[in-house]
């Protein structure tokens, strides 16, 4: 004796929104990691900026 088919489609459907909201959380997760590792990039290179303002306003 099986089990009834809507049991097993259920089973299926759990399996699958598991793995989307693994999916999903990964996603945001990366975004996180890439939103931080570009403030940083973005941070240093302001910092380049404003010396090379700064090494201009020396000259001028």
């Amino acid at each position: 004796m099986g089990l009834p088919s809507n049991v097993a489609k259920d089973a299926g459907s759990l399996t699958t929104t598991t793995t989307n909201d693994d999916l999903e959380a990964s996603i945001i997760a990366a975004e996180e990691k890439r939103r931080e590792r570009f403030e940083g990039l973005e941070e240093q290179r302001e910092n380049m900026r404003q010396t090379i303002r700064d090494k201009v306003s020396l000259v001028q």
